[in-house]
């Protein structure tokens, strides 16, 4: 397309922004493409077409490239923006945008419509609304005044200038609602009325379903469905809705004797003119109409041909075979072959318009009824070969054309029934049809001729003519046959005819012995081709046969004289009435499938010897014995023949009996199952169709009798496979075409050469003839009779490679799995190799291969490279991506995947279906063979193709925020290499030795790079030595293009007359473990250490010095305090070391071990791989070459920053693991949030770039609807660490632990910084939290890591048991370690510090198993519901299950602390007694009494730790335990974990309000500092402007004492009142409505200023509303202008959300309101005309006027009597928060609407007792039904149906729903819901689930309020009633007459006097919005008429708009002096 548009400028390519989506320094979308986007947009909905479809249009992202059905904006919007343009789209013309090209000629090649023709005409994502845009939207009638000859001469008509759509039908629009409409409310996008009926008449013809069957499921569906669905009701109806799509067809009578069509002159006929026969039944009395014998239906073909012009998915489809480039020489399509170029050369005017049609007609005849009667129906078939090959010959492009209705077979009469194709065909040749092109938006003529016709050989006759029996039944030799009659066999033989097709000069011409005995063909020529003149002329003339048509088809006809004998024409055949049949080279196609049934079952039968059906019989050897000289095969004088060479003996039968029926197996869909053809009992194949055969001939017989028969006779055999097989390519070669024409001459002649003459019949001649039909009409595929995959990824990151992106879908039971090191190691290596972005690396790394290694062998560097490439890639990012960052993507995956990955038993991927091994054995299919082109690495020349099984379908992840994955397929291959474990024989078979395999470890290949394979042992008689496996490539699915293989076919020899056979050398075408834990764990305690925790245990001070002295661990992991870089660091994987251990032998320029780059390492650990030598282990950091230069000559550039200085680079260190216990300051965020016990003070801090990262992450918005949510306080939904119930959140951190477990981290001390932070993000990914707690969150993680990493890798080092997380290297490298003396030391010291007896009180041994004594008190505080004090807890963990205690201390403790506590009790109620007078309550312990007892009972260390309390000594003294009188420990906890978090929120909100009033004051101070000498030029300009443009400027500067005018933007005095002029409107109020104005004027470029009275936006929703408030209707309907809600929010959205979306809202637009101006005045200066609105700070002026206050800018209180003598608290809702404050209250709710039944509600939850005051009547609606909004289903209604009838139904529905709400308390007015709303604005109540607690009495209906006393209320009906508080819910008012001074518009209630819809608007520019009583969706509708009225005004004195999203802060101030 590029080249087609001159819309280039020295600025380059007009629209580039279209492909510059990302910036390339931030990776984010670039302004200028979200400029560019909003400009489409803009103009996309500018067009007619566009508004008439409500806003909707073609989406041209990348995905839906314009082809799939309108969307709305927004939707468009959004694809742009993840997806991207479509590629070449720089002009619109699907949008309206003209097409400006210069065109030389009457058609232009337009390749804009698919680079890809494989993709034109996908399967749409909803195809129903393209549906009727292909029936109606372009069915036009061609322009009558542009005429059209018969020459097809255009004159420049094709040019691309789009013309207008006429003949508009009524039934589109009935259609297109249909198909727009939703089924239901709620329903999924596409759901509609049209969708349903097509997919059930759809499944009606599938399936076979009767009208009734149908009636009953529509009955079903109308029942089923919400109420008021769309769902047709009857057969009937959705018939009649399908009908409109307006294909027809018609219905021609027939005679039941197939003699004629009652039709055109004889369509009055009551009888047959050729025989006489009735036309119609008799009539009985069960049939009032008349009713035919027979009868046949057509489908005319033009409307159809038009409809595929009338479709976007196929118009430019059809367009196809004139547009692509095929190479030279090779045939894709029957428009590449000889054929379709010779008739274009005759008929050049018909091949100008690339529109006109070429077809196929195929037929063939079936029975429906199978084989229960006789049935014959035979469709006749047209099928359009214009399309692609994607495309062509698919089912839906297939066209029945004509059926009869049988049951006679037509025979010669099927010309009868093709006499209404045939008079359309011609005229569809001579004048065409009228049609429009929407691919072009063009009119034009269409035309179409018929190529060709296509049918088996029976049916061959019945289109032709000439009859195909006998011995003329070879319709291309015709008399020139050479056939002859075997009298013993009695029948036709084609014995040695075709010796005349051998080149002349031949051996095999004078061969007298293997064929007819004596017979010389040197002087034999082949049959003349003959044109279609000729036979038309020169044969079917002289014979001139009968017409059909004319004679009244079968039986009417007569033989012709010489019939049998001269010639086989039995009729004319009516093809040839068409004016051009006789121009056709090849009018019929002998059907290639069909050939090789027929020739495939006389092979069969004859090699098998089936009775009755082997061509090899006693007839056929005396038949041998007359013509042939073959005497071995003679019968003898005794009657016995001898055996043949070409049958197969018994053993032979068995064992190919045995391979079909056991070995043989296809993938999935290939084919039938072979093995039930297999008929054992009576040895033969039964019941093989034609695929089968298919099949059988080109994929089995190539080698399946290698071991059965004789060499000469498999070979012949094989060759005829291989002919079939390469005739049926794909894809042909006009080279092999012409070598089939020679092979299939010698392969026949072979053929002679074994088998009797009997075998021969028409089916083996015919062969001969088809290289030369293939020549003419291109690919068999075209010429044949036989009629989720998954979604690519996407990445929101530019750069990723595309193998990160392949289309592919797993399937079956997903497993996970741990890689072993060495498939983790060539997985990832795989990976980047594969990554065209690592190329330029890869010279490098061989370089230091051979400078690290220069003595090691091929063979050792091949396995050094295997095992350091990916180590050495991540070295080189690390080490220089802190100067010069790569991409994110790359600092990624050179981490490395994760170790735990995803496995399937099942992959789909370009058409291929995929199982591995296991999944596959013991199914009757093969789909786990594949095969993959390979390269060897030394040498990349060296390719050959590998094959294998696939055992394993895997899934990388690579952690990150890019999150890459990448499917892999892990495979076993055979031995490649040809001659040793792979070989093909001349045949073109490619055979695999089974038991030789590779001898190279390389398992892994991309899923996208597997071709599939199947494997077949060679069947035989005796076991062969070694067992080869035949390997048969299978094509994809849906790939109907390509060859096999590109080698040609070798010709045949042709000298040597010896060899019996000779061979055709063809490429083949096929096609974690635990150990056992004892119930009765006994741990030994020392200060609650866990044994596994050797490392840091509390000890005894001489334990302590002598582990201090101790060696530490390994450095592997570990590292010093150094702050690390911005990139996370590399951790060394298995097999790496450090510096040190480089060898002596590197040479200097290798030597990149930067100075400081030293790593110290202890001489008692050795280093890891210690066993594999230094020189080998030892990676080295190199003065690597920068990525600038790395990537100087590649495409793959990196992301840049301006390098640092060559000093600092060279001085820069290899990166170093920090020390996290050097942390000496906490996370900002966690300062005091000491939510739990333990939780230290300080907190880690993560490092900048993590913050970030994190950020990034939880800033994510809606992550709460699909994260764990996190919270310290109990909340609904959300989970916290101590509140783990079922150890959920541990065990999700322990799987994000081990899946990367990539270095020897024996704890976790040892896991370096970076290495944490990066586990912590994968945490985060999955989990949310408030930032504020990240410090807590990320303490909470790094415990519970410590933890599990202590237990695990503790129980992996006791047991010696390698877990399946831990790499082989790993392991290694740990046990080495453990065994070491000093590890073994401190595995002793610490054992020895856990057993010691401490003050001899003993070791501590409990049963409490894993779990910590803090776990088991929180768990019995659960189970008991109350405090639970140290004894309990003792006692818990000391005593077993049979009640006996572990040992004698703890049962001596334990008895005392009892004892103790009895006399402690007696003790209180002795001195309770004697002061109590027996009424008060027994005395109880304290918390803290049971803590003292049990400290007084249980022994202490030297240290004063009480013995049996482990983690909980920490515990004692802390404030943070309960003080006495504590109800329970965790409400406590809740308590005070509730008030931290109000404080640190309150403290969070005053640091952002001060931080933002401090920036506000500095941008505001700069502002000033930097404009001050712009504004005076501005003033100077406005002025100027004003005095030469509005002359009531001069009288208002003269109407006011002006004295100065100065820019002082904040200094004036007090004392001079600030004149502010607003170029643009005004806007009181920043509300929902004052936004939506301003919005829509920013967006077309108008400024505006609005005033808010209050310090935020949305005052009302934020200051004056109640926390549990949602919007009460659905967000759709609640929408501001311009922006909808994101697509996560709830349906209806809270409070909180709905600010939010009013934040973005503002932020999006950039409106910047001018807050806490209180307006007190505006009135109109008639003098001036403007508008003068005066707040507290000076006086706004401006020409408009909006007034956006709404009808709720005040609260309404009631004078009710007595209201203000009540001692309770009197709260309007306004001031109404929750109910927390009116807990266990009785409250008096004043008002029954929306908010009074919502407070009700709210008050109920608090178990307060509501009395609502009902006091005038109520309409109460519930807000859904049945999950569908009742106003939704209320507006839809109202579109067709009228407003009394709608309301009716609404109360019909509450009424179902809510009952009578009369019996409540609750009465209906009379007037309907909806007319009340329109009439009053009174709005019903939707009911959210208070009559439900009005009907179970918890809320109390009241009448009017009499008056109010001191405490309650006195009621109409004379009761009385106490309350503690009252709610007044008694709305809102607006307050425009307090402010406005203007009579004529507003009433004195502040409400427009003109009602809605033209309310918005009053005189002088005044406007208001939000008055409309129809909530958001009136201001919206307000806002949008508002800015379009201001803009046409703005626009005639500005002139055209140049800007969006204007700044609406811009304002002249003027000050002037008060005179």
């Amino acid at each position: 397309m590029a080249g087609n548009y001159n819309y280039g400028g020295s600025g380059g390519f007009y629209r580039d922004w279209m492909y510059k989506r990302f910036d390339e320094v931030t990776g984010n979308l670039s302004a200028e493409y979200v400029a560019g986007v909003e400009e489409f947009m803009t103009f996309a909905n500018s067009q007619p077409i566009v508004q008439s479809c409500r806003g909707k249009f073609h989406c041209p992202c990348s995905v839906c490239k314009n082809e799939k059905h309108i969307i709305s904006g927004r939707r468009v919007s959004s694809h742009l923006f993840s997806q991207g343009f479509m590629p070449d789209y720089y002009v619109w013309y699907k949008h309206g945008e003209e097409l400006n090209m210069d065109i030389g000629t009457s058609y232009t090649d337009r390749t804009y419509f698919s680079e890809n023709h494989e993709e034109v005409g996908n399967v749409v994502e909803d195809p129903y609304v393209d549906m009727v845009n292909d029936a109606f939207n372009f069915n036009v009638g061609y322009d009558d005044n542009v005429g059209h000859d018969d020459n097809y001469h255009h004159d420049g008509s094709y040019q691309n200038v789009e013309e207008p759509v006429r003949n508009h039908s009524n039934k589109f629009y009935d259609l297109l609602e249909g198909a727009n409409n939703p089924l239901y409310d709620g329903c999924r996008e596409g759901q509609s009325q049209l969708s349903l009926a097509s997919r059930l008449m759809h499944n009606k013809a599938e399936y076979n379903m009767s009208e009734k069957l149908v009636d009953s499921v529509c009955e079903m569906f109308t029942d089923f469905l919400p109420e008021g669905n769309q769902a047709t009701t009857s057969h009937y109806q959705t018939e009649k809705l399908m009908r409109n799509l307006g294909l027809p067809y018609h219905t021609i009578d027939v005679c039941k004797n197939n003699c004629m069509l009652f039709w055109k002159e004889d369509e009055k006929e009551d009888q047959c003119r050729f025989c006489g026969a009735q036309r119609w039944k008799p009539k009985d009395d069960r049939r009032r109409t008349k009713v035919p014998y027979s009868r046949m239906w057509y489908l005319p073909i033009a409307d159809r041909l038009k409809r595929m012009y009338q479709s976007h998915k196929t118009a430019a489809a059809m367009r196809w075979h004139a547009e692509h480039q095929s190479k030279e020489g090779e045939m894709n399509h029957p428009s590449d072959a000889a054929e379709w170029r010779y008739f274009q050369e005759l008929h050049p005017r018909f091949a100008e318009e690339p529109r006109n049609v070429y077809l196929g007609l195929c037929t063939d005849g079936f029975n429906p009824f199978g084989m229960s009667r006789n049935h014959s129906l035979w469709p006749v078939i047209l099928t359009p070969y214009n399309l692609p090959p994607g495309m062509c010959m698919n089912t839906e492009y297939l066209f029945l054309t004509i059926l009869n209705s049988g049951p006679n077979h037509p025979r010669a009469s099927l010309d009868v029934f093709l006499q209404p194709l045939i008079e359309e065909l011609k005229e569809l040749w001579c004048t065409g049809v009228d049609a429009y092109d929407v691919s072009l938006s063009q009119n034009f003529n269409l035309k179409a001729v018929l190529l060709w016709t296509i049918s088996d050989f029976p049916a061959y006759s019945m289109l032709s003519g000439w009859t195909t029996h006998g011995k003329l039944s070879c319709p291309v030799c015709m008399e020139s046959t050479k056939s002859f009659y075997l009298p013993n066999g009695r029948k036709t033989c084609w014995f040695d005819c075709h010796r005349r097709f051998l080149p002349h000069g031949h051996p095999s011409r004078r061969n007298k012995k293997d064929f007819l005995k004596g017979r010389d063909a040197s002087s034999e020529y082949p049959p003349e081709s003959l044109t279609g003149e000729q036979v038309y002329y020169e044969r079917l003339a002289s014979v001139n046969p009968p017409k059909m048509k004319d004679v009244g088809g079968n039986g009417h006809e007569k033989k012709m004289r010489g019939y049998g004998k001269e010639h086989n024409w039995h009729k004319e055949s009516i093809l040839w009435e068409l004016s051009y049949w006789k121009d056709l080279n090849l009018r019929h196609n002998i059907d290639v499938m069909h050939t090789e049934k027929n020739f495939l079952d006389n092979i069969m039968n004859t090699l098998l010897g089936v009775k009755g059906k082997s061509k090899d019989n006693i007839m056929s050897r005396l038949d041998i014995e007359k013509y042939c000289s073959r005497p071995g095969l003679h019968i003898d004088s005794t009657g016995k023949a001898p055996f043949p060479p070409y049958k197969l003996t018994e053993e032979a039968k068995q064992s190919l009996f045995q391979c079909v029926k056991h070995d043989v197996r296809f993938p999935d869909g290939y084919s039938s199952d072979l093995a039930s053809c297999v008929d054992l009992e009576n040895g033969k194949f039964s019941g093989m169709k034609s695929h089968d055969c298919h099949v059988f001939m080109e994929r089995l017989l190539l080698f399946i009798f290698a071991e059965l028969l004789d060499r000469n006779v498999y070979l012949a055999l094989s060759g005829i496979g291989a002919f079939f097989r390469d005739l049926c390519s794909r894809t042909l070669q006009t080279s092999r075409v012409q070598i089939l024409k020679q092979n299939i001459v010698l392969i026949i002649c072979n053929l002679e050469k074994i088998f009797p003459p009997s075998f021969f019949d028409v089916m083996e001649h015919l062969p001969i003839h088809l290289p030369y039909e293939a020549e003419l009409g291109g690919p068999v595929q075209y010429r044949l009779t036989r009629f989720d995959e998954g979604e690519v990824p996407v990445y929101h990151v530019p750069g990723v490679p595309n193998i990160f992106m392949q289309v592919g879908r797993p399937s079956g039971a997903m497993h996970v799995e741990w890689l072993s090191e060495k498939d983790y190691q060539n997985a990832h290596a795989y990976v980047l190799r594969n990554c065209d972005y690592f190329k330029p690396f890869e010279s490098m790394f061989e370089d230091y291969l051979s400078a690290k290694y220069p003595s090691l062998s091929e063979k050792e560097l091949y396995v050094r490279r295997a095992e350091e490439y990916h180590l050495w890639v991540k070295e080189y990012v690390t080490y220089w991506n802190s100067n010069s960052p790569f991409p994110t993507w790359v600092q990624e995956i050179v981490q490395g995947p994760l170790n735990k990955v995803k496995t399937w038993p099942m992959y789909f991927t370009r058409g291929y279906l995929f199982h591995t091994q296991t999944h596959g054995a013991g199914r009757k299919t093969c789909n786990y063979g594949v095969c993959v082109k390979g390269e060897n690495y030394a040498d990349s020349s060296d390719e050959a193709d590998f094959y294998g099984t696939l055992t394993d379908v895997i899934e990388l992840e690579y952690e990150g925020i890019v999150n890459l994955r990448i499917t892999l397929f892990k495979c076993k291959w055979y031995d490649p290499k040809i001659g040793r474990g792979t070989r093909r024989n001349h045949g073109g078979v490619v055979d695999v030795l089974s038991t030789r395999k590779y001898n190279k470890y390389e398992p892994f290949i991309l899923a996208s790079q597997a071709d599939q394979v199947c494997y077949i042992p060679y069947p035989y008689t005796k076991k062969p030595k070694n067992i080869w496996l035949s390997v048969l490539k299978v094509n994809p699915r849906g790939n109907i293009s390509g060859q096999y293989e590109n080698t040609d076919p070798t010709l045949l020899q042709t000298e040597d007359d010896e060899a019996v056979l000779q061979t055709t050398i063809e490429d083949l075408v096929i096609d974690y473990p635990v150990a056992d834990v004892t119930p009765i764990i006994l741990d030994y305690d020392i200060g609650d250490a866990e044994p596994e925790d050797e490392f840091r245990c509390n000890l005894s001070s001489s334990d302590e010095d002598e582990i201090e002295d101790e060696d530490r661990m390994p450095n592997a992991g570990r590292g010093g305090s150094r702050k690390r870089k911005t990139t996370p660091n590399v951790t060394q994987r298995a097999g790496g070391s450090t510096p040190a251990g480089r060898p002596s032998s590197l040479p200097q320029q290798y030597d990149f071990t930067p100075a400081a780059a030293t790593v110290q390492v202890s001489a008692s650990i050795p280093p890891q791989g210690a066993g594999a030598g230094a020189s080998s282990s030892a990676p080295h950091y190199r003065n690597y070459p920068p990525p600038q230069q790395l990537f100087q000559h590649s495409t793959n550039q990196p992301q840049r920053v301006d390098p640092l200085p060559p000093q600092e680079t060279a001085q820069q260190d290899p990166p170093l693991s920090p020390d996290p216990e050097t942390a000496s300051h906490s996370h900002p965020s966690s300062q005091g949030n000491n939510f739990q016990e333990g939780i230290p003070a300080v907190l880690p801090e993560l490092q900048e770039d993590s913050v970030v990262a994190l950020n990034d992450i939880l800033s994510v918005p809606g992550r709460e609807a699909w994260c764990c949510v996190l919270s310290p306080i109990p909340r609904p939904k959300t989970e916290w660490f101590t509140r783990d119930r079922g150890s959920r959140l541990v065990r999700k951190i322990t799987r994000i632990f081990l899946q990367k477990f990539d270095a020897p981290f024996y704890n976790w001390s040892c896991v370096p910084v970076d290495k944490r932070e990066r586990l912590f993000l994968e945490f985060a990914k999955t989990h949310h939290w408030d930032p504020l707690i990240t410090g807590t969150v990320q303490y909470y993680f790094n415990e519970i890591v410590k933890r599990r990493l202590k237990d695990m890798v503790s129980t992996a080092r006791t047991t010696r048991e390698q877990p399946p997380w831990i790499g082989e290297t790993l392991w290694g490298t740990m046990c080495a370690y453990w065994d070491t003396e000093a590890a073994q030391k401190r595995s002793r010291t610490y054992s020895k510090a856990r057993l010691s007896d401490r003050n001899g009180i003993g070791p501590h041994v409990h049963y409490s198993g894993p779990k910590s004594f803090q776990e088991i008190q929180d768990e019995l505080e659960e189970k008991l519901g109350r405090p639970v004090h140290l004894g309990e807890v003792f006692i818990e963990t000391h005593t077993k299950s049979d009640g006996s205690f572990v040992d004698q201390k703890s049962e001596k403790i334990a008895q005392a602390y009892q004892q103790n506590v009895r006399d402690r009790l007696s003790a209180l109620e002795a001195s309770a007694s004697a002061v109590s007078d027996g009424s008060s309550r027994p005395p109880e312990l304290t918390l803290d009494d049971y803590t003292a007892i049990f400290l007084e009972s249980t022994e202490k260390d030297s240290r004063g730790n009480p013995y049996g309390l482990g983690c909980l000594k920490d515990t004692l003294g802390s404030a943070n335990r309960h003080h006495s009188g504590s109800s329970s420990s965790f409400q406590a906890l809740e308590e005070r974990l509730q008030e931290a978090q109000r404080k640190i929120e309150e403290q969070a909100a005053y640091n952002e309000k001060r931080d933002a009033e401090i920036a506000a004051r500095e941008a505001e101070s700069s502002r000033v500092t930097t404009e001050q000498k712009d504004k005076l030029e501005q003033l100077s300009l406005v002025e100027k402007y004003l005095r030469q443009t509005d002359p009531q400027f001069l009288d208002f500067m003269a109407s006011h004492s002006t004295t100065t005018t100065e820019l002082d933007m904040g200094t004036c005095r007090e004392s001079e009142p600030t004149q502010i002029f607003v170029p643009g409107p005004i806007i009181v109020g920043a509300g929902p409505s004052g936004l939506a104005v301003a919005a829509c004027l920013s967006n077309r470029g108008v400024p505006s200023v609005i005033l808010e009275r209050t310090d935020c936006l949305a005052s009302l929703w934020q200051k004056r509303t109640y926390d549990r408030l949602k919007l009460h209707l659905p967000k759709h309907f609640c929408e501001l202008p311009l922006m909808p809600f994101p697509k996560n929010f709830p349906k209806y959205p809270s409070k909180q959300l709905f600010i939010s979306y009013v934040e973005s809202y503002a932020a999006r637009f950039n409106i910047k309101p001018v807050f806490n101006q209180t307006v007190e005045k505006a009135e109109f200066d008639d003098a001036s005309g403007l508008w003068n609105v005066k707040t507290q700070d000076g006086v706004y002026t401006s020409t408009w006027l909006v007034v956006a206050t709404g009808e709720n800018a005040e609260p309404v209180f009631p004078n009710i009597p007595g209201l203000k003598k009540f001692t309770g608290p009197v709260v309007h809702t306004s001031a109404y928060k929750s109910g927390s404050a009116f807990a266990n209250r009785k409250v008096l709710v004043v008002g029954c609407g929306n908010s009074g039944m919502e407070v009700s509600l709210d008050l109920c939850r608090y178990n307060a007792l509501p009395h609502m005051v009902v006091r005038n009547s109520v309409h109460v609606l519930p807000r859904d039904f049945f999950g569908l909004s009742t106003f939704g289903i209320a507006m839809t209604l109202l579109k067709w149906f009228p407003l009394k009838l709608v309301d009716k139904f609404l109360l019909l529905l509450a009424n179902s729903t809510l009952g009578n709400t009369d019996l409540l308390g609750l009465r209906r007015p009379k007037t309907g819901p909806i007319e009340l709303k329109n009439v009053t604005g009174k709005t019903p109540v939707l009911d959210v689930g208070a009559i439900s607690l009005i009907r179970s009495g918890q809320i109390k209906v009241t009448q009017a309020v009499k008056e109010i006393t001191r405490n309650g209320a006195k009621f109409l009906n004379g009761k009385e009633i106490e309350f503690d508080s009252i709610i007044l819910a008694t709305g809102y008012k607006s307050n425009v007459p307090d402010w406005l001074k203007e009579n004529s518009f507003f009433t004195k209630e502040g409400m427009p006097k003109t009602p809605f819809p033209n309310g918005w608007k009053g005189e002088k520019g005044l406007y208001t919005v939000g008055f409309t009583r129809r909530g958001l969706s009136g201001t919206a509708y307000d806002a949008v008429k508002i800015a379009e009225d201001i803009t046409d005004q703005w626009m005639k004195f500005n002139g055209p708009l140049s800007c969006r999203n204007i700044c609406s802060s811009h304002i002249i101030h003027l000050h002037f002096n008060k005179s």
